[in-house]
């Protein structure tokens, strides 16, 4: 008998036929009698869970379902403790981190305008330049501003909306 008689017979596909074929769930090469007869045992063998579910192991299965638990109650405890955050809040604050660097960093031009020009010295200028954006950086890093930095970033989001 052809593969595809059988298949639709048991009403499976030729794909799921083969694949009971190579787990030896379904004896191939034997009478549509016995061929449907193991599938039937099979079925009520899955039905009372001593099957495993072609490649799903119902233990597995529950561990699986067990570790995810824990580690959504793992996370709950963290987010309560302060030791973990949202991926949305960790963007939103990079925002208005970078927002805040943009801010201080495009602020040096008009800031140092005036020393710049008066530097007889190209060399003095940079250090001028650079002193200036070191500042910014070392204000940017310091953990004490960062709730002052954050409130002026959400402030200037605000008004340039």
């Amino acid at each position: 008998m052809k593969q595809a008689d059988v298949a639709k017979h048991l009403d499976l596909s030729l794909r799921r036929l083969r694949e009971h074929y190579a787990s030896g769930t379904i004896p191939k090469g034997g009478t549509l009698d016995e061929q449907r007869t193991a599938y039937v045992r099979h079925l009520r063998e899955r039905a009372a869970n001593r099957a495993p579910l072609g490649d799903v192991d119902p233990a597995r299965e529950r561990g699986l379902k067990d570790r995810e638990i824990r580690l959504g109650l793992e996370q709950k405890r963290l987010r309560e403790a302060g030791e973990l955050i949202s991926a949305e809040e960790v963007l939103e604050t990079w925002t208005r981190m970078i927002l805040i660097a943009r801010s201080r960093l495009l602020g040096v031009p008009s800031r140092l305008a005036s020393e710049v020009v008066d530097c007889r010295d190209l060399k003095s200028a940079e250090r001028i330049l650079k002193n200036e954006i070191y500042d910014a950086l070392r204000e940017l890093g310091d953990p004490a501003n960062n709730e002052r930095l954050l409130a002026e970033a959400k402030e200037e989001t605000e008004n340039a909306r």
